[in-house]
């Protein structure tokens, strides 16, 4: 099974909050058509990510790549 906390791109922020640095969990809101503003974007968390089946990971975990320990990145980060 693919775990998140396994997958290189995913990163602990705050204290127990997981985030998905993978380019397709960047969410960049839609323009709002009243003011003509769009809001910050910003990374999904991992739950949010593996919750839609559409352009990000999904279920399935289709962007989960191994988490790469002691090659430059620490499996704590």
């Amino acid at each position: 099974m693919k775990f998140c906390k396994d997958c290189r791109y995913a990163r602990v922020v705050f204290t127990e909050r997981w985030e998905c640095d993978h380019p397709s969990a960047r969410v960049v809101p839609s323009i709002d058509l009243v003011t003509g503003q769009t809001g910050a974007p910003w990374q999904a968390s991992c739950e949010f990510a593996r919750s839609f089946r559409r352009s990000m990971c999904g279920p399935e975990g289709a962007f989960w790549e191994p988490r790469e320990i002691g090659f430059g990145k620490p499996d704590d980060e």
